[in-house]
């Protein structure tokens, strides 16, 4: 896949929102009280360092580099 297209940077945003609610959604299940703050920091926390593993894995899109 073209590294430099939409389509594929709209596929990483994909992968972020699934990895985001997989984690969530897991610590749901663990703990059925999650606080709004640990679950917002934990997404947070996904959604910086997800485009920093995929940079450094060298599969990133172009328009995050």
């Amino acid at each position: 896949m073209d590294r430099d297209s939409t389509l594929y940077a709209l596929l990483h945003y994909a992968i972020l929102l699934v990895a985001i609610f997989a984690v969530l959604g897991g610590l749901e299940l663990v703990s059925e009280d999650v606080p709004f703050w640990l679950g917002l920091s934990i997404a947070v926390a996904i959604g910086i360092l997800y485009p920093s593993i995929v940079r450094g894995m060298g599969v990133a899109p172009e328009q995050w580099e």
